[in-house]
Parts: C-alpha cells; sequence; structure tokens
C-alpha cells in the first residue's frame, strides 16, 4: 500500500476528537514553555548595558548595540510567543464551553494525569471511574459540537 494512496480515507470526526484531546493534554506544556520565553525574555532585560565613558570607534555599526540586540531579542520572543498564546487561547475557549462537572474531569484526568491513571483521577475528582470516562468523552464531543472551526 502506498502512504500517498488517495483511496484511504480517515474518519473525520475521529481525528478531529483525538487531536482535541492531544491539544488539551499539551496544555501544561505549552504553558511551560511560554513561562520558560517570559522567564527569557525577562532574563535579557535584567542584563546591565555597561557604562563605559570610552569613546565607540568610528567603524562601529549601531547593529552590534546592546539596544538593538534587546529589540531584536524582544522580537523574536514575540514571534516564538504568539503560537503558543494561540494555542492555549484555544484550548481555554473549549474549556469554556464546557459543565463544571466535565471541566473538572477533564483539567484532573485529561491534563494532570495524562488519561493514564483513572483510579487516582477518580478519587480526586469524587466521582466513579465510569463517570470519569463518560464525562471525559461527552466533554470531547461538546468542543467537537460546538466548535465548528477546529482545525
Amino acid at each position: 500500500m502506498n502512504w500517498e494512496d488517495d483511496s484511504f480515507r480517515p474518519n473525520k470526526e475521529k481525528a478531529t476528537k483525538k487531536y482535541i484531546k492531544n491539544e488539551i493534554m499539551n496544555y501544561y506544556l505549552l504553558k511551560e514553555r511560554w513561562y520558560e520565553l517570559l522567564d527569557k525574555g525577562f532574563y535579557l532585560y535584567q542584563k546591565s548595558p555597561g557604562g563605559s565613558l570610552v569613546k565607540m570607534p568610528e567603524g562601529q555599526c549601531s547593529k552590534d548595540g546592546i539596544q538593538h540586540k534587546a529589540v531584536m531579542n524582544e522580537s523574536e520572543m514575540n514571534v516564538m510567543q504568539e503560537p503558543l498564546l494561540k494555542r492555549m487561547e484555544k484550548i481555554r475557549n473549549w474549556m469554556d464551553c464546557l459543565t463544571k462537572s466535565q471541566c473538572k474531569v477533564i483539567s484532573v484526568y485529561v491534563m494532570k494525569y495524562q488519561c493514564d491513571n483513572l483510579h487516582e483521577a477518580a478519587l480526586e475528582t469524587g466521582f466513579s471511574e465510569d463517570t470519569v470516562n463518560k464525562y471525559t468523552k461527552r466533554a470531547i464531543d461538546r468542543i467537537y459540537s460546538k466548535n465548528s472551526n477546529i482545525l
């Protein structure tokens, strides 16, 4: 079978729901990466520019200055942070359409435990394991139905 075979048609709904679940699972990783970039940007601004009274050589290019580097680093940080912010905002919007119980289950079972430890998630949420599974499925179905432009 050729991997580019046109006769193969995946189930779009199933694939989209899997995408939703994976994005929700990655929320804390996105948030952690965003904070790392934020800390890196803050560190760059805390560097002292120096304070030499020595005159710069005549051939010195202004692009070598610390101010120019700081502006360039800031724009690089913004470019790197923007996609992360968009993805995190998208996930927050998805969570806003859920009921309180579904939100609790999703945040504990899917985000925190990464769909691995059903028993611990059930204990933490106060629901039975079966209820945690049902709420997870219903929450993903609800996100899928409420958001027509997910991909």
